[in-house]
């Protein structure tokens, strides 16, 4: 069969690289479904923008949520993300300036480039949630985007 989506631009021309162009292959891409179930029963359903960030973003949603932050302390709360090596091989990690101060001196202990990015900043990707509890739903959406979160019954 055929799949549609544009995450085919992932792969590559270069037959060295690990997305080279070929059949029965699968291209390096960053969509990410997430669903969280305790049991048989369906408990947070996360969703993040923000390329590879993705993963680091879900879990800052996950372990606050389970922690017991509500959608909207989860989604609002300050985010840092490690990123991809630049072409020079530079590693960063983009912190928002919120962020706590242990924190912060734990990010400058890893030996890497810490950026302080403004409260909310764009570039740290974007997040929803829903949290399912009691027969009802809560849900956030990130102050880092124009989205909102509206429960409707």
């Amino acid at each position: 069969g055929i799949l549609f989506q544009n995450r085919g631009t992932s792969f590559s021309l270069d037959e060295n690289s690990p997305n080279v162009f070929q059949g029965g292959k699968r291209p390096r891409h960053t969509l990410m479904p997430v669903l969280v179930f305790k049991d048989d029963d369906l408990v947070f359903v996360p969703a993040t923008m923000g390329g590879s960030a993705q993963p680091q973003i879900h879990t800052q949603l996950l372990l606050r949520s389970i922690a017991g932050s509500s959608p909207q302390e989860a989604t609002h709360s300050p985010r840092w993300v490690l990123r991809e090596p630049d072409s020079e091989g530079l590693v960063t990690i983009l912190a928002e300036e919120d962020l706590p101060p242990e924190t912060k001196q734990s990010l400058k202990n890893t030996g890497f480039n810490v950026e302080t990015l403004p409260q909310h900043s764009e570039r740290l990707g974007h997040s929803n949630l829903i949290k399912i509890s009691n027969g009802g739903y809560t849900a956030a959406s990130d102050p880092r985007s124009d989205g909102s979160a509206i429960i409707i019954e």
